[in-house]
């Protein structure tokens, strides 16, 4: 099948685009790696434990209890709120946002 003009205008106005945006990409990734290296921690730590400390059982359940108890006294700080009134065009019965009210 033949290739139309469309498509090689597209291809090559692409290739364009990537030339110029591989410029800005350059320069972003170099001061990626400048950051990452000015800020090099101490990873000893993290590669003798294999990246994940493990925690035992019942800390973990207490953990977990104490965030289900936060979770629960939000929501009872929660207080009910009457819902607000709506204006409405006495001639159209539109509201404010050209709603028509709900019937039912």
């Amino acid at each position: 099948m033949a290739k139309s003009l469309r498509s090689k205008w597209k291809r090559k106005m692409r290739a364009k685009k990537r030339e110029r945006y591989s410029v800005k990409e350059l320069a972003r990734l170099k001061t990626m790696l400048e950051a990452a290296t000015k800020g090099d921690a101490d990873m000893s730590e993290v590669c003798e434990t294999g990246g994940r400390q493990k925690r035992s059982r019942s800390e973990h359940h207490k953990k977990r209890r104490s965030l289900n108890q936060t979770k629960k006294a939000q929501r009872r700080r929660w207080t009910w709120m009457p819902p607000k009134k709506r204006k409405y065009r006495r001639k159209t019965m539109t509201d404010e946002h050209g709603t028509h009210p709900r019937v039912g």
